[in-house]
């Protein structure tokens, strides 16, 4: 297994998450924790479904002179169409503390990032490989066998290595989603170790 990104071991495993795809690990720095983030999805189907709505314009009329309408509380009840997978966002520092180690911990670390978030297309015909999902642990808290690295934007520079010119610390704006959603009772055993 290759290790790249973050490997001071003096800071604490807790601190830490590991992306795991086929031989290479990426290590970052958890700055600031992490955000969770499920939507629901609820549709109104019923809104146009009224005995008024079928005659038309007549039943506007109607309703403008008596003040009355067709529409019950059933036409906007709302029916569940599904929840997005559940996102996980953070931002992951990559840090160089020497010249030597530069290339490994963050230029290569990112790069390995943005491999495991690409495809294997063919060319121009073909079956290629779709971006495979991705092993994570994040701050001894979570672990998830498969997730998705939706986006992973990557800010970099602002300390620069005098001798190289490469950047020795980068922040990746990193979120990642598992690959369906999550069923109620899953969600209990998620901070369990």
């Amino acid at each position: 297994m290759r290790l790249l990104g973050y490997k001071d071991k003096r800071v604490n495993r807790a601190l830490k998450c590991f992306l795991q795809q086929g031989d290479k690990t990426v290590i970052l720095l958890v700055a600031e924790g992490y955000n969770f983030s499920v939507r629901t999805n609820w549709d109104s189907p019923f809104g146009q479904d009224t005995a008024g709505e079928k005659v038309g314009k007549a039943a506007q009329v109607g309703q403008s002179i008596t003040g009355q309408t067709s529409i019950s509380k059933l036409n906007s009840a709302l029916t569940w169409t599904g929840n997005s997978p559940l996102e996980i966002s953070f931002t992951g520092r990559l840090i160089s503390e020497s010249k030597a180690s530069l290339y490994e911990e963050v230029q290569e670390a990112y790069a390995a990032i943005l491999a495991m978030q690409s495809p294997n297309a063919k060319e121009i015909a073909g079956f290629g490989r779709r971006p495979q999902p991705v092993r994570m642990a994040i701050l001894n808290d979570l672990i998830f066998k498969e997730v998705i690295i939706q986006d992973a934007p990557v800010k970099a520079g602002e300390q620069i290595h005098s001798a190289t010119g490469l950047p020795m610390i980068a922040e990746v704006e990193l979120t990642v989603t598992t690959e369906t959603m999550l069923n109620s009772y899953e969600f209990a055993t998620l901070f369990k170790r």
